[in-house]
């Protein structure tokens, strides 16, 4: 599917308004970057709402474990 930048900012958006995304977010994104969910909803949104995003090389339980230690995260997806 080809998305236009009208269509990313209405999904971007719609997540802000769903999640209640801020600045003061930090979002630990385990998908893939490759779907929708992965790419728009767990990385673009929380960037467009000034929010930080962590990522991963690989998933790893002790190392997620780590993360939300270490950066006292309430949002994983």
């Amino acid at each position: 599917m080809v998305h236009t930048i009208a269509t990313l900012r209405a999904q971007m958006d719609a997540m802000l308004s769903a999640w209640s995304l801020t600045k003061n977010d930090t979002i630990l994104n385990v998908l893939p970057l490759h779907h929708v969910h992965g790419m728009i909803n767990c990385v673009m949104s929380p960037l467009y709402a000034g929010g930080t995003v962590v990522m991963m090389n690989k998933f790893d339980a002790e190392q997620v474990l780590k993360i939300i230690i270490y950066f006292l995260l309430l949002n994983i997806y």
